[in-house]
């Protein structure tokens, strides 16, 4: 199995690049607004599939890096699993990135950036 996981290819990482792209990254351009500026939406294609070739190696490995998805924890800033993004603050106005960890109930590998407020 371990060996099945890790050996992914560029036509795996291709597929989910377009299928995100097809799926997802139409409202997610309308939810932020930058579809009327091409430039940016150039760099924002090239951001989502750098994005889905880490996550998809992030997956495949043994064991998998887990992704803490603290949303829930009554909106506070934990300096404990987070950096501030711009601004600090008692509160988290919106996430960046999430806390990554070596596994499910494994050490903290990277704190999650947040926007305090």
């Amino acid at each position: 199995m371990t060996v099945s996981r890790c050996s992914y290819d560029t036509c795996s990482t291709c597929f989910l690049s377009q299928t995100f792209r097809r799926r997802y990254l139409p409202e997610i351009i309308r939810s932020i607004g930058i579809y009327q500026n091409l430039r940016t939406y150039g760099a924002v294609l090239h951001y989502v599939n750098q994005c889905v070739t880490i996550c998809w190696a992030m997956a495949v490995i043994d064991p998998q890096v887990h992704m803490v998805d603290d949303r829930d924890s009554q909106g506070l800033f934990n300096p404990q699993m987070y950096s501030p993004y711009t601004k600090t603050g008692p509160s988290v106005w919106f996430y960046v990135w999430p806390p990554l960890k070596v596994h499910r109930d494994g050490a903290l590998l990277c704190k999650g950036l947040a926007q305090g407020r």
